[in-house]
């Protein structure tokens, strides 16, 4: 047991000394486990297990799809974990987040693009939601436990573990996962998609773009459609930037190179754009002079065509999706 002098100390916010024995800042991590034999009974966070690593666990362990209800969802760290999933993992992934308790600071409303881009789907509600639970196919986890910090708990340093005290019940009754799958759909028919509420955050800013650089009059519905449009877009080059990402990954897998090279780059970037249509030379060479000038275009068409990620078609290159993915 590690030394927990200084467990009950009362944080200097708190004056009255009737918390003295009531406040705890941090546990002792041999109190909170990371791993535990999943039964169907109630549970207690931290003490049972601690509530970030319940949610991986049960999430790691879904097959077929992920349906997640919060009051609120703030944490990062949460967010990150979803992304390098959805990366790895084709699996469905749904998220319903109340919008009155929602912190849409920048950094947040930045998570959400980041999980969009992913294509995992997210959905809130103009009016309270307090329901929190978990869905998967093979499990349902039902408690209080919200997305954010404190709820799912984070550590300090080595030694200790920060969380509020949390409770929750898990079932593996098919027939009770099947039924709760189904209210979720329900919800989501009533709930509004999560792009509709950042685009209400940028309608200012297009707004001015609109009036007073452009000088444009227009209805209130098409600055809205205006913000959501250039919302999608936002959202599409964070796309393009995962695509670009998996290809440069897969050059590298291909080539055995463990850091990526500049040839590496040029040799992603004419792959991506052959995804979308056939290219020419010289439309290749213009796409790539934008970022940076190439001078051995003709050795990395060649050394790609060699590796049959492409092939060319009278004046045309086009990629071999079958070889590259």
């Amino acid at each position: 047991m590690p030394n927990i002098d200084g467990v009950f100390d009362l944080p200097r916010i708190i004056q009255t000394e009737i918390h003295n024995r009531n406040w705890i800042k941090q546990y002792p991590t041999s109190l909170c486990p990371d791993n535990i034999d999943i039964d169907e009974k109630l549970y207690l966070v931290p003490f049972d297990i601690k509530g970030r690593k319940i949610y991986e666990k049960l999430i790691n362990e879904a097959v077929e799809f992920i349906y997640i209800s919060a009051e609120s969802f703030t944490d990062h760290e949460f967010s990150l974990f979803l992304r390098n999933l959805k990366a790895l993992k084709k699996i469905e992934i749904k998220m319903l987040s109340g919008s009155t308790s929602m912190d849409f600071s920048d950094r947040i409303q930045k998570m959400y693009r980041e999980l969009l881009s992913e294509d995992i789907q997210l959905y809130t509600f103009e009016e309270d939601l307090h329901a929190k639970f978990l869905i998967t196919d093979k499990h349902l986890l039902l408690g209080s436990i919200n997305l954010n910090k404190m709820n799912l708990g984070f550590p300090i340093g080595n030694s200790y573990w920060r969380g509020n005290t949390e409770t929750f019940f898990i079932s593996r009754d098919t027939r009770i996962i099947k039924d709760a799958k189904e209210m979720f759909d329900i919800l989501l028919n009533n709930s509004i998609q999560m792009e509709r509420k950042l685009s209400e955050k940028i309608y200012g800013e297009t707004f001015n773009t609109l009036n007073k650089i452009f000088n444009i009059r227009a209805r209130r519905e098409v600055k809205e459609l205006f913000s959501k449009f250039v919302l999608l877009k936002e959202i599409e080059v964070k796309k393009d930037a995962k695509k670009l990402a998996k290809t440069i990954q897969k050059l590298m897998w291909h080539y055995q190179i463990g850091i990526a090279s500049k040839d590496i780059f040029f040799m992603a970037v004419i792959l991506f754009y052959l995804q979308d249509r056939k290219h020419t030379f010289a439309e290749i060479y213009n796409k790539i002079d934008k970022v940076e000038t190439i001078s051995n275009l003709p050795l990395l068409l060649e050394k790609l065509s060699n590796s049959e990620f492409i092939d060319m078609e009278e004046d045309f290159y086009k990629i071999n999706i079958d070889a590259l993915f």
